[in-house]
């Protein structure tokens, strides 16, 4: 029998997301060892996390709470946001930010100096501020990906409900990967 899998893996930043009535909730493997969801010792991997990510998925619904707690350097976390959108809107690469975004949220829960965070956005703090004064960054609300994930989430609910086939609501998640896919694919 097949194994269910309710979060998308992304295998570059070793982590799980999943979009559920327009909140985004994300869990790395780092933060699922740390919550104790996934042991220690396990390799950061999608099979050894699918689990444990399914886990950590279905309390945050239960509890109706956010997948991440507000932090010290939620400020930080915001800047950061602002610039990988500016970079999105131009067709450049946001890895890196994601990247550090995760690394300034497993920070918070350390014994980290705040100066050591500000690090991450002085370089370059005059350029990005120019940038940024007349970047309206698009509404999550208004782009395709917000409506793709709108769509299919009220697919599933149809489906859960019992008023939709599965063969019906598993097209409707193949039609709106290749949709999400083939926008990705313009945007670069």
């Amino acid at each position: 029998m097949p194994v269910k899998i309710l979060m998308s893996w992304e295998p570059q930043n070793r982590r799980w997301w999943k979009v559920v009535f327009g909140r985004r909730y994300v869990v790395s493997c780092r933060q699922l060892k740390k919550l104790g969801y996934l042991d220690i010792v396990s390799p950061d991997t999608k099979e050894h996390s699918r689990d444990a990510a399914n886990r950590w998925l279905l309390d945050q619904l239960r509890r109706g709470q956010p997948s991440h707690k507000p932090t010290r350097f939620d400020d930080i976390i915001l800047e950061m946001e602002k610039r990988k959108a500016w970079l999105a809107s131009k067709g450049q690469d946001t890895s890196g930010y994601e990247q550090g975004i995760e690394f300034i949220r497993d920070m918070a829960t350390d014994d980290v100096h705040e100066s050591i965070a500000r690090e991450f956005i002085s370089p370059m703090q005059e350029t990005w501020q120019e940038r940024l004064r007349e970047f309206d960054p698009p509404s999550r609300d208004k782009t395709v990906g917000f409506l793709l994930d709108k769509f299919l989430s009220l697919r599933e609910a149809e489906y859960k409900a019992g008023n939709l086939s599965l063969a019906a609501y598993e097209q409707c998640k193949l039609s709106t990967s290749r949709m999400s896919k083939f926008c990705e694919l313009r945007r670069n």
